[in-house]
Order: C-alpha cells, then sequence, then structure tokens
C-alpha cells in the first residue's frame, strides 16, 4: 500500500477494496462488540463467527437488529473454552482475526499465549490503537496501553517496532514516533522512563530502528501534564487581575497593554522555565493567549 490514510472513511474504504475477512470474537454476548461486529459486516468488510453463550448471543443480535447471512453462531458459554475453540478455528484457517468479546483479558492473553497452542512468536505480543484527531489530518497510534504492564528497554523498542509496522501496513512509510515521558529532559533517578526514552531515541539515530522518525523532543506529555498546569495557572492569573481591575479606574489602552504583557511573561515562563516549547497547534496557543487579553477587557467595559 503506497497511499497514506488519513481517517478512518479512508482506512474503511481500503478495507472494502480487499479481501473480506472472517472475525471471530471470543465471548460473544457483549453488545458493544456485537456493534462493532454489525459495523464491519454492514460495510461488507467482514463476516462473523460468534462463540459464547447463544441464547444471550441471540437476544443481543434481535436487540440490534444484527440479521446476516455473514454470521455464524458457535455456542460455548464457558468463555475460556470459547477462547480455546476460537484458537482451533484461528489455526485451520477459518477465521482470520481473533476478537475478545465478554471475556477477562488475563483469561482471553493466557488462552492465545500457551505454549502448546497459541499463537505466541519470537516478537511481543503488543496492542495498537488507531484513531482519528478532529483537526489532524492523519491517523494517530498509541501503543502499549492494553497488554504489556511494565516493559523492560528491550520490549519497549519491540513495542515501537510493531507499531511502526501497523503505520507502514495503513501506508504511512515514515511516521513520527513520540515517546510518553513525565518529562522531556533526562531524570536518571526519579524517572527511569525518560532514560529508556533517550536510549530508544538516541538508537534510532543509529538505525536501529527503522522506518520512523524519533524525535525525543515529540514527547507527547508536553500536551498532557504541563498544558494542563499553564492553563490553570493563566486562569488564576486572570482572575487576580480582573479583581484587581475591577477596583482601578484604568482606560481600556493600560488594560489592554497590561494583559498583553501578562501574556507575554507566561509564554516565556513556559519556555524558559517548564521548558514547554508550545507544541499544541499554533491556532489554540492563540486564541488562548488572545482569551487572556479580552477576557478582562470585556469585564472593565461591562464595568464602565
Amino acid at each position: 500500500m503506497n497511499t497514506v490514510l488519513k481517517n478512518m472513511e479512508e482506512l474503511m474504504e481500503q478495507a472494502r477494496r480487499s479481501k473480506k475477512k472472517t472475525i471471530g470474537v471470543v465471548a460473544a454476548e457483549d453488545e458493544d462488540v456485537l456493534e462493532a461486529v454489525k459495523t464491519a459486516v454492514s460495510a461488507n468488510i467482514a463476516r462473523a463467527i460468534l462463540i459464547g453463550d447463544e441464547g444471550k448471543i441471540k437476544n443481543l443480535i434481535e436487540k440490534i437488529q444484527l440479521a446476516s447471512a455473514e454470521i455464524e453462531i458457535i455456542n460455548q458459554p464457558v468463555p475460556q473454552k470459547a477462547a480455546l475453540q476460537a484458537l482451533d478455528l484461528f489455526h485451520s484457517r477459518k477465521i482470520d482475526l481473533l476478537m475478545k468479546g465478554d471475556i477477562t483479558t488475563g483469561t482471553f492473553l493466557r488462552v492465545l499465549l500457551n505454549k502448546e497452542n497459541g499463537v505466541r512468536t519470537d516478537k511481543i505480543l503488543s496492542h495498537v490503537g488507531v484513531f482519528e484527531v478532529d483537526g489532524v489530518d492523519k491517523l494517530m497510534y498509541l501503543s502499549d496501553a492494553a497488554i504489556n504492564i511494565k516493559p523492560d528497554i528491550q520490549e519497549k523498542v519491540d513495542i515501537c517496532k510493531n507499531a511502526i509496522y501497523v503505520a507502514h501496513c495503513l501506508g504511512n512509510t515514515e511516521p513520527n514516533l513520540a515517546l510518553i515521558t513525565p518529562f522531556e529532559r533526562v531524570e536518571l533517578d526519579s524517572i527511569p522512563s525518560s532514560v529508556d526514552a533517550a536510549l530508544i531515541a538516541k538508537m534510532g539515530d543509529c538505525g536501529q530502528i527503522k522506518g520512523a522518525k524519533i524525535d525525543p523532543k515529540r514527547n507527547l506529555s508536553k500536551n498532557s501534564s504541563s498544558y494542563l498546569f499553564m492553563l490553570f495557572v493563566k486562569i488564576i492569573f486572570g482572575l487576580i487581575i480582573v479583581r484587581y481591575l475591577i477596583t482601578k479606574k484604568m482606560t481600556t489602552v493600560m488594560v489592554l497593554l497590561m494583559m498583553l504583557t501578562v501574556g507575554i511573561l507566561l509564554i516565556m515562563f513556559q519556555i524558559l522555565i517548564l521548558n514547554f516549547n508550545l507544541a499544541l497547534p499554533k491556532r489554540v496557543c492563540f486564541m488562548e493567549q488572545l482569551l487572556l487579553v479580552l477576557l478582562p477587557l470585556w469585564v472593565i467595559m461591562r464595568q464602565e
């Protein structure tokens, strides 16, 4: 695939042009899971074999109106046995994909990763979430948010490689890889994940991790905790200044100059003190500063 898929609609269209797959749903008596199956079947991109409690599955199918010739039900009310049966179907190539239903993640993974009949390979099994964000002209990937609890540095490298592979399969031949840590700076003693992030970024520079741009300064943490902290600081500053200005007789021009000065000082504080380089979209930052100026100005004009 050479075309970069930028949104879910393009992903669905690509799936429609590809060979239809058969999904094996383990413990399929789950309404949300069956709604997802309904979407795939209705879009003519998949058929499904539902393994689980037949009575409950039929009741849910009737509730969500999932009547289709592309659906087959296998009665197996015990979740662990349903997982084993789905695994046998997978090995016999009667299903292409395994999907988790109303079964605990631990039970599901124990069956999939058992040494005798599982799907374990020499590579680590990791979760990759693919999602679309409004205002971002590309698909985003998040890994690992579901399977590996406390991976070591080698496992993190393998998780990165798996995520890069998924991006390549969806047409993005050179994705940007960001590593999530609490701070951009390397904290040797207090934050081991920052050390791992720096090492993985260096491995990317040395060509040990191929197929992606790994930039340690792209850490997503600065879009979360640091941004929320600065937003809180700005709100407090704004409230203090508004209260001060209400008690003073100041011209509109003086108010505007004061608020512009405060905005500039806050930006400098973000960059110099927090090492936070405004990674959010520029229009978001601009609107933020504009609001900081206009809100107190509006309060003063109302007072006049």
